[in-house]
């Protein structure tokens, strides 16, 4: 895993108006008007306060000082705040303990008729002079939407390279854009001034340097969504500045269930020659069931898979472990599509922590009204975890339940994951979590390496063939 938990977090507002377009379907994510909000949570034992400075890259606007509890979750709504409509930007956080985020974004006037986007904010660890998002897209189906934040306190240059599935050997197109201090580069792939037209399928990597001196460095932090053309589905994903030869991944399927979930993987070589890239897919007992054939990857460029390709895991849950043979490192990210109209994005983790926590943990009483939150867990460490809890704390910094995953009794093996949610564990206040009071997080606490991943769902009514809309995203290392 790349974040640590910090005082200082940054965060980048995907939102703003509707992004036009002439292959734009009635009932499209891609045409629809975002808001969002910050969900935010600290480990810490002791109170603090939160501030938030919003940039457009013109004027800054101001949200707090918010008091937290040790362990308290809560959230702030852009639309509650100094922010005008219409504002896509950044956003710092500071506090005087230590804090996660996760930027949640959901359509401004109809909120419950599209899905919703999620990813978590930075701290300035993660900010580096090259960034890597492994899939960006306009192809009539999905549109991403980029946005590049400077986290350096002086003017940068940044550098967009594109490499299309297509072309993958050299760069398809590219685009320079000027950033102050904390400001960000928000846009859509059309709407790139030198986007070549057409549909396009493929990557992005980013250089940073000074501006007027390319031989400082610059650093920068970057996200992704895409939108559906014609579907009620948003997703996001946060990017990395640096690969690893093994990812871990904590959920992969092929056409399980009446709905054929499937996992789907888009990996990017940031390495500088080309990597030789393997799948490895695990069953819910740890055992090895197959591996995606050895596939060359150029770099900079990317390769997109699933299980099926090698009929593996049908009908199945597992996990999958995704690996560079030659020493070249990998970003990468997995979605989940069913023919319900889930769709959702998580990032495929480099390393596991003993102490993982999530901000955003919500449980609906009535699942057709709003979201649910179910948990995987993944061992990544070399030996069976034999102590894993899930502490649930709500808005104020109350335990609420902590439940027990793994023991001694009831180990769980390297590679294999176990599920936890707000039902199960016994956190309910009444019957829901996180919405009254407003906000709820998980810590996980194992005595292996740990990856976790957070798939909030809601089953809507009245949408047609949509039954099922949600959205993922992961645990943050808070050790």
């Amino acid at each position: 895993m790349r974040k640590l938990t910090n005082t200082l977090v940054f965060v980048i507002f995907l939102v703003g108006l509707a992004i036009p377009g002439s292959w734009v379907g009635a009932q499209s994510a891609t045409g629809q008007t975002w808001t969002s909000s910050i969900t935010y949570y600290t480990p810490s034992d002791s109170a603090g306060n939160l501030s938030i400075v919003y940039y457009d890259g013109l004027t800054t606007y101001t949200a707090g000082p918010f008091a937290m509890n040790p362990h308290a979750a809560g959230s702030v709504n852009i639309g509650s705040t100094s922010v005008p409509d219409g504002f896509a930007g950044s956003a710092v956080l500071s506090a005087d303990v230590p804090i996660i985020a996760t930027y949640v974004q959901f359509a401004k006037t109809v909120p419950f008729e599209y899905s919703r986007s999620f990813y978590t904010g930075f701290d300035s660890s993660d900010a580096g002079s090259n960034f890597y998002l492994p899939t960006t897209r306009a192809n009539g189906i999905t549109t991403t939407q980029i946005g590049v934040q400077n986290t350096d306190d002086f003017e940068i240059t940044a550098t967009l390279d594109f490499y299309s599935v297509s072309a993958p050997t050299a760069v398809y197109f590219t685009h320079s854009v000027d950033l102050d201090a904390s400001a960000s580069y928000v846009v859509s792939v059309p709407s790139i001034p030198t986007y070549p037209g057409g549909g396009f399928d493929g990557s992005l990597v980013i250089t940073a340097t000074k501006k007027g001196d390319p031989g400082t460095p610059g650093h920068v932090v970057a996200v992704a969504q895409e939108t559906q053309d014609s579907g009620r589905a948003v997703y996001g994903y946060e990017g990395s500045s640096s690969g690893a030869t093994s990812l871990f991944v904590p959920t992969a399927t092929c056409r399980r269930g009446a709905t054929e979930q499937t996992s789907y993987f888009a990996v990017q070589n940031t390495g500088d020659s080309d990597a030789d890239v393997v799948i490895d897919y695990y069953d819910t007992t740890g055992a090895l069931v197959g591996s995606m054939p050895t596939t060359v990857v150029a770099e900079g460029a990317k390769v997109s898979t699933n299980p099926c390709a090698q009929d593996l895991l049908i009908n199945a849950l597992g996990s999958a472990v995704i690996r560079s043979t030659n020493g070249q490192p990998l970003v990468a990210i997995g979605k989940v599509a069913s023919n319900d109209g889930l769709v959702t994005a998580f990032v495929a983790e480099a390393s596991g922590a003993t102490l993982l926590a999530a901000p955003y943990i919500r449980w609906a009483a009535d699942p057709a009204t709003n979201f649910r939150a179910f948990i995987a867990i993944m061992n990544v460490g070399s030996d069976p975890a034999e102590s894993i809890v899930v502490n649930y704390y709500d808005a104020a910094g109350t335990l609420r339940a902590a439940h027990t995953v793994a023991s001694p009794g009831s180990p769980l093996a390297r590679f294999t994951k176990v599920n936890s949610n707000p039902s199960t564990a016994g956190a309910l206040i009444g019957d829901s979590f996180g919405y009254s009071p407003n906000g709820g997080a998980v810590e996980i606490v194992s005595d292996q390496p740990v990856v976790a991943l957070i798939r909030l769902v809601t089953n809507p009514t009245g949408l047609g063939s949509v039954t099922t809309m949600g959205e993922d995203y992961s645990g943050v290392p808070s050790e």
